[in-house]
């Protein structure tokens, strides 16, 4: 399994310059820097993708907390950005520990002490390296180019074995399948085939497992870069916490600018998975921001477009 996190040097000063789309290389440079800088960071690994790639995750607080927030992104391959953005966030968050800083009225070391935030930064580590970099010399590169049509993987959304990892989990999996097949997608490709089953791919089975060893944690917050609304969930497993989701989803919202969008059925997203499985709050934010092409040169109007979410969230539960 391919873990190693890979030391860099940089010149940067405290908060580094971390931008643009992320290959997992690149991402596991940056997490050396961070580890090495702050010995209250604890990185471990929920698993491991296709191409062996260990998945990592940041922790973040009293690991004794109460109550966890958990950040989960890179699940599309396009999402690269959103991985540099939580790593820009897990800078941030040391650096204002460090001095006893306040952000957005949240004291740092009061946020350190009585919340755990946990960070998936890249969940598709695959599928981001690939729509970075192309298959290259992959073992899986002569199906990866029949599924993809070309060498351009520009809109390669799917890990390395062809599967949407944001349609993989279990809520709603069957009828999504179903809607999917009679589209034609039915097949390996680069974007919206939900593979054979629920968690059939060790991705979405990684953080299922990793969710459920810690009891669901409080509430969960997939970042993505599809578009640029928080959606809240209304069907019908989640009407036990509607009232509390919409209240959450109002503050959140006001928080990033970005438009709410009701959702009124489960299509086998992360999202629907955490709150069928918990009945816990759980939204899914876009982070594409308005007006512009959602690409990695972006990456600063991102950041400033969630970050009082990431600080203020875990505050919310």
């Amino acid at each position: 399994m391919k873990g190693r996190i890979i030391q860099m040097n940089t010149t940067d000063g405290p908060v580094m310059g971390i931008q643009g789309h992320l290959d997992y290389e690149k991402m596991m440079q940056y997490i050396g820097v961070l580890s090495e800088r702050y010995d209250d960071l604890n990185v471990s690994y929920i698993g491991a993708t296709i191409l062996d790639k260990a998945i990592p995750v940041l922790n973040l607080g009293n690991p004794r907390a109460s109550k966890s927030i958990l950040y989960v992104g890179g699940v599309g391959g396009a999402d690269g950005a959103v991985s540099a953005v939580l790593l820009r966030f897990v800078n941030e968050y040391f650096e204002f520990l460090k001095n006893g800083r306040r952000m957005y009225s949240v004291s740092l070391p009061y946020l350190f002490e009585n919340r755990r935030i946990c960070v998936v930064p890249m969940l598709n580590c695959d599928g981001c390296t690939i729509y970075r970099n192309g298959c290259g010399d992959s073992i899986l590169r002569d199906r990866l180019l029949g599924m993809n049509g070309s060498e351009d993987f520009s809109e390669w959304y799917a890990n390395a074995r062809g599967v949407d990892l944001r349609r993989n989990f279990s809520a709603g999996f069957q009828v999504y399948k179903g809607e999917a097949a009679k589209k034609g997608v039915d097949i390996g490709g680069r974007e919206g085939y939900c593979g054979t089953s629920p968690e059939s791919e060790p991705e979405t089975a990684s953080l299922c497992n990793y969710i459920r060893m810690h009891n669901g944690t409080s509430m969960m917050l997939h970042l993505h870069m599809d578009d640029n609304r928080l959606t809240i969930p209304t069907f019908e497993e989640a009407e036990a916490i509607v009232p509390r989701s919409r209240t959450l989803a109002r503050l959140l919202s006001h928080m990033s600018g970005t438009e709410t969008e009701r959702k009124s059925k489960p299509d086998a997203t992360p999202v629907d998975w955490y709150i069928t499985e918990y009945c816990r709050p759980a939204f899914a934010l876009g982070c594409k921001y308005p007006d512009t092409d959602g690409s990695s040169d972006d990456y600063i109007k991102i950041y400033a477009l969630i970050r009082e979410v990431l600080f203020s969230a875990p505050l919310l539960v």
